[in-house]
């Protein structure tokens, strides 16, 4: 019974090991009709005056075309923000993002539309290596400027850093860095956590760097968490 057992768990060790080597495809997979809320709370330094943000807001995936493009929309729920001693309510507001198969930004409108938003989402944007990836393997994406979405160009770089359970999740972990390489060279840096199956964001948490904001006068910089509401 005991060469058994050995045999049986040198049989899972080497499995587990052809596995790691093959390594893992991340690829997006959206639903038709679904929805995801999320609590966004961040700390910023606006021109050298502290603000905190707390935004609730939800994605809807709207349509998913024949070649693979996805509408989403993107809706603020409530929010607010606190500077100087004063509160501020966050008005609602929504935008709807075109996305290709591969989470790189193809269109993006809405309400007080700029090209703030749309900067703001190629520095938020994760794009999946072509091929499987393991434990330490990097990666990059180019993002080219775009005039009709008024973004600039940027660069990404990606690692996959571990496998990890987050909020009963399977998650794959990844460390994002995307910098814009033209323009006031806003970049965010971030740890993310990844829906294996799906690359739906569980939870983000991500330092910014003189990032153009929509609505703002003023590029920002500070830090933010992103986390799924269940």
């Amino acid at each position: 019974m005991k060469a058994a057992n050995t045999i049986a768990l040198s049989f899972l060790v080497g499995a587990v090991a052809f596995a790691a080597q093959e390594g893992t495809v991340l690829k997006y997979v959206y639903t038709k009709g679904s929805e995801t809320k999320y609590q966004v709370k961040g700390s910023l330094d606006v021109q050298g005056t502290s603000v905190e943000v707390t935004i609730n807001s939800v994605e809807r995936v709207l349509d998913i075309a024949d070649d693979g493009t996805v509408t989403v929309e993107n809706a603020t729920i409530d929010g607010k923000a606190i500077f100087g001693g004063n509160e501020m309510e966050i008005p609602a507001a929504s935008s709807i993002t075109k996305f290709s198969s591969k989470g790189v930004m193809k269109e993006v409108k809405g309400e007080g539309e700029t090209g703030g938003a749309a900067r703001l989402g190629v520095l938020q944007s994760f794009v999946p290596s072509e091929k499987a990836v393991k434990f330490g393997d990097k990666w990059t994406h180019e993002y080219k400027a775009d005039a009709a979405l008024g973004t600039v160009a940027a660069k990404g770089e990606y690692t996959y850093l571990a496998d990890e359970r987050m909020m009963d999740f399977d998650c794959v972990k990844i460390r994002q860095v995307v910098k814009e390489t033209e323009g006031d060279g806003a970049s965010m840096d971030s740890v993310t956590w990844l829906e294996k199956s799906t690359l739906k964001v569980v939870k983000s948490e991500s330092k910014w760097g003189n990032v153009s904001m929509p609505g703002a006068p003023f590029p920002v910089s500070g830090t933010f968490t992103y986390t799924m509401i269940k």
